[in-house]
């Protein structure tokens, strides 16, 4: 008669934590699994200003969008930054960006940013 209560009490103990695991695993919070950690980086003639971006996924031009004042013009190979902070390109200078040190190979509205990347956004001379 014992063991029988035990094997009932056992069984009940089993489908209570299974059910609560099941809640757990539902009602989890995954918007942090999605979250990234990157720095910002903006360089206008050596003056160097950082922001240090933690959340969601984000193109390379919405971050730098959410930290400074940016002017663009579309083209068919997207947005084409204008303006950073009131600093306009023109015939001696425009704006650049790299990651992690890296001159970037495609525009910063499509460039994803990922985990601890290093976006930066340089104003220098042509270099042709």
């Amino acid at each position: 008669m014992q063991n029988k209560k035990l094997i009932i009490l056992s069984a009940i103990l089993i489908v209570i934590f299974s059910f609560l695991s099941l809640i757990g695993y539902f009602t989890r919070d995954t918007s942090k699994e999605n979250q990234i950690s990157a720095i910002l980086k903006l360089n206008t003639l050596g003056n160097i200003k950082q922001s240090d971006y933690t959340g969601l996924e984000i193109t390379a031009l919405d971050l730098l969008k959410k930290y400074h004042i940016v002017n663009t013009t579309s083209s068919e190979y997207g947005e084409f930054v204008d303006c950073i902070d009131n600093i306009c390109s023109n015939s001696n200078h425009y704006w650049m960006y790299y990651v992690n040190g890296n001159l970037s190979s495609v525009g910063a509205g499509l460039y994803q940013v990922k985990d601890k990347d290093i976006v930066e956004f340089v104003y220098e001379k042509p270099s042709f």
